[in-house]
């Protein structure tokens, strides 16, 4: 009776201890059992014999496919040496998945980490990128304002004027730094760009030309026309006499 128990306790121990082997040893010893060497599995896999290697030394991490190829791998290995694969792949989830899983999931608090670690590094890149933008918007409006031809605004006379005597009083405006030429003649301007003078007439019509010229050459011209003529007299003062009749004989 005592062998009997001593029996079934060592054939119970043996299976506890046959199922406590890592599913990469028992590959290993199911491969040597049947006298199969390395390059015959890797031939049959069509697969590296360094995978092979590395899965029966459960080097998995140094195998580099994602845990659902790994488990093919093992299904393949079994099915190379002509054994049932299902207990081998349940045993690899059982053991070797979790592991995965856990060691291939960066945990939240430290992607959360890492964001606030870049934050810096994005602000810097966000502020000069918006620096250069800047930079870029204030030559351009730069460069729009030295290649734009200057403003010019006559105030009086208006085109067409007729004066009755002379001389007449010009008076216009246009921007800062900008010289103005009346007849070709410089006129000085205003801090504001007001420019005002006295123009001398001649009988008949006379063409006043005002030009503002900027520093690099744009300009601006405008025209008027203006006819100086004698000053009007009354009706009164033209002394026409009214014209008489005889009557015939």
């Amino acid at each position: 009776m005592e062998g009997a128990l001593s029996n079934v306790f060592m054939q119970f121990e043996k299976k506890e201890l046959q199922e406590t082997k890592r599913i990469c040893m028992r590959l290993k010893e199911a491969r040597e059992k049947r006298n199969k060497s390395l390059d015959f599995v890797a031939k049959k896999m069509k697969i590296s014999k360094k995978w092979i290697q590395a899965l029966e030394e459960c080097r998995f991490d140094d195998i580099p496919f994602a845990p659902i190829y790994k488990k093919n791998l093992v299904r393949g290995y079994a099915k190379a040496l002509s054994i049932n694969p299902e207990p081998y792949v349940k045993q690899f989830e059982h053991e070797e998945e979790p592991l995965q899983i856990t060691l291939s999931t960066p945990p939240i608090k430290t992607s959360r980490k890492n964001w606030n670690s870049n934050t810096p590094a994005l602000l810097r890149s966000l502020s000069i990128i918006v620096i250069i933008l800047a930079i870029a918007g204030y030559l351009g409006y730069e460069i729009q304002n030295i290649l734009r031809p200057p403003t010019l605004t006559i105030f009086t006379p208006q085109e067409g004027h007729i004066a009755y005597e002379s001389p007449i009083h010009l008076k216009g405006q246009t921007e800062k730094e900008v010289q103005i030429s009346i007849n070709g003649k410089e006129t000085k301007t205003s801090a504001e760009g007001i420019f005002e003078e006295e123009i001398d007439l001649r009988m008949g019509i006379n063409t006043i030309i005002i030009s503002a010229e900027k520093k690099h050459g744009k300009i601006t011209t405008e025209t008027r026309h203006v006819t100086l003529r004698t000053a009007p007299q009354d009706d009164a003062n033209i002394g026409i006499q009214p014209s008489t009749s005889t009557p015939k004989q």
